[in-house]
């Protein structure tokens, strides 16, 4: 907006300019038409010849016709002594009329107001020197009233300058704007001399000098001048709020009809993915938005419905799972207490099978029990390599036992971190005998497979993501579709599994905020990873 404004202002002052010289133009020629007529008045042969009664006769008819014009005519005499046509007489006290032709022999003479001279006081006067056999013997003078130079000046202006003054090559003031100015110097009213265009005060001023070596010059406010762009600047301003209305009104309509239901829909989506199903969307539009809450209250609406029969599923695969593992020791117990009843005696073979039975139905209430408590995290700030520290020994003894390799490689810069040290023990020691279990299941080491017999653990620190934990083995990996069932409870691919163990270690690590992922290697060997946010 500045340099439009800037851009405008200049284009505007040069403008302006051309105009005033144009106008100085006009001027000029009319003081020339003006200055014309004096001298081919001068050069008529009844005023270089006749007497003053017949000059006066003929200047008095001449001024009739130009009465509009010309308010007197002056025959002044070579010792300063004049008469007009309305035979007014006196002596000039200021003899630069004849000074001048007597002195350079002009054709003609002009200036302003002449002071001390009442008779040329406030006007334009026009000099033209009259001769009689080629000597100077009076000068005839023409008075043009400054009223007359104000409406020439107007006419040709148009009243469209603020202000302006006429001044003649003396620096006099012909006639200006301000009446109260007229006769004085141009340095008396303003201080100094306007040259050039230039800026004097809140106006730009104008000057240009005409050929009769008068200038010419206009005050003409900025404010006037920058009219038009103000004008274009406030209909902007104004089309710059309307268009800031109309953002606002669309804002305010893509808020209330598409961001606020979008937002919704995702705060119901983040509840419903925290457990919470019965989630209600209300949108109070007809469109597509509308459309998509009702498609999401159905779907919330059915997640209850599902959440309801899984749960129902559920119960019935543990009842049912339940009949099938409490159901084998019961039988042996059962078998061998009709085997004592039978004898009628204890036998140390009998009680050992119903205690090791009895063992095994207890432990797999307990894993029952623990899957379906809920998880009460006892969080504390602890270094993860203090706990693998911990859970190594034993198992480089069960990696020993079993002839398999273990392998544990760390970064030295992993910090410490927040986690329930004892459920997280329980989290690692079983996927290292899961590890084990899959690398022993292996019976014979295939041709071209590497690493042999082997369990490897390595963390590691990432910067931007955290840390890092994968243990890899090189048992026959996972198999195709059991990648996605593995976390599922009761879902195992062991023969005695309780298909407990891997479900209870996804939510002992989701309560920590880390992700598990499994994998198979390039060699076809099993991968854990688990990524510890920092």
């Amino acid at each position: 907006m500045v340099y439009v404004n800037r851009n405008y202002e200049d284009q505007a002052i040069t403008q302006k300019s051309n105009d005033i010289q144009n106008i100085s133009r006009a001027i000029n020629d009319w003081l020339i038409s003006r200055t014309s007529e004096v001298i081919q008045l001068s050069q008529v042969p009844l005023i270089q010849t006749g007497d003053s009664g017949e000059i006066k006769r003929y200047l008095t008819e001449w001024r009739s016709r130009l009465a509009f014009i010309y308010s007197e005519l002056y025959f002044v005499e070579l010792d300063g002594s004049y008469w007009n046509s309305s035979d007014r007489r006196g002596k000039l006290e200021n003899r630069i009329f004849v000074t001048r032709f007597t002195e350079q022999i002009p054709r003609y003479f002009y200036m302003g107001p002449v002071l001390g001279e009442p008779c040329f006081d406030e006007s334009v006067v026009l000099a033209a020197p009259i001769t009689r056999d080629e000597k100077i013997v009076g000068v005839l003078a023409a008075v043009i009233p400054a009223s007359v130079i104000d409406r020439m000046l107007g006419f040709f202006t148009f009243s469209e300058f603020d202000s302006y003054m006429l001044l003649d090559q003396f620096g006099r003031i012909i006639t200006h704007s301000d009446h109260r100015h007229s006769a004085k110097s141009e340095k008396e009213v303003y201080g100094r001399e306007f040259t050039r265009l230039c800026r004097f005060g809140e106006s730009m001023v104008f000057v240009n000098v005409l050929k009769t070596t008068w200038k010419f010059v206009t005050f003409q406010p900025r404010s006037v001048l920058l009219r038009p762009i103000k004008r274009i600047n406030g209909l902007v301003v104004v089309f710059f709020f309307v268009v800031v209305a109309i953002l606002l009104l669309v804002s305010y309509t893509t808020t209330s009809r598409i961001i606020r239901p979008i937002i919704n829909l995702t705060e119901g989506v983040e509840r419903i993915m925290s457990g919470d199903y019965r989630q209600h969307i209300q949108i109070g539009t007809s469109d597509e938005m509308k459309t998509l809450a009702d498609s999401f209250n159905r779907l919330s609406d059915r997640m209850i419905q599902i959440r309801t029969d899984d749960r129902f599923i559920f119960l019935g695969h543990i009842a049912a799972r339940m009949a099938h593992e409490m159901r084998k020791p019961l039988h042996i117990i059962q078998l061998a207490t009709l085997s004592m009843e039978v004898k009628r005696r204890f036998g140390k073979k009998h009680t050992s099978l119903i205690l090791g039975e009895v063992e095994n139905a207890d432990r797999f209430l307990k894993e029952i029990l623990n899957f379906t408590k809920p998880d009460m995290l006892n969080l504390q700030k602890y270094s993860l390599l203090n706990l693998w520290k911990k859970i190594l020994p034993k198992y480089r003894l069960v990696a020993e036992d079993m002839n398999i390799a273990l392998d544990y490689r760390k970064d030295k810069d992993i910090p410490p971190f927040y986690i329930d040290i004892i459920r997280m023990e329980e989290v690692f020691s079983n996927l290292l005998d899961n590890a084990f279990e899959a690398v022993q299941a292996v019976k014979e080491i295939p041709v071209g497979r590497k690493n042999g017999r082997r369990v490897s653990v390595e963390l590691k620190y990432l910067t931007e993501e955290g840390v890092l934990i994968s243990i890899t083995d090189t048992g026959p990996g996972f198999r195709e579709g059991a990648i996605d069932k593995a976390f599922d409870p009761y879902f195992s691919t062991k023969e005695n599994g309780t298909g407990l163990g891997l479900s209870i270690s996804y939510r002992i690590l989701s309560g920590h905020g880390a992700k598990i992922n499994l994998k198979n290697t390039e060699e076809g060997h099993g991968c854990v990873e688990i990524l510890f946010p920092l």
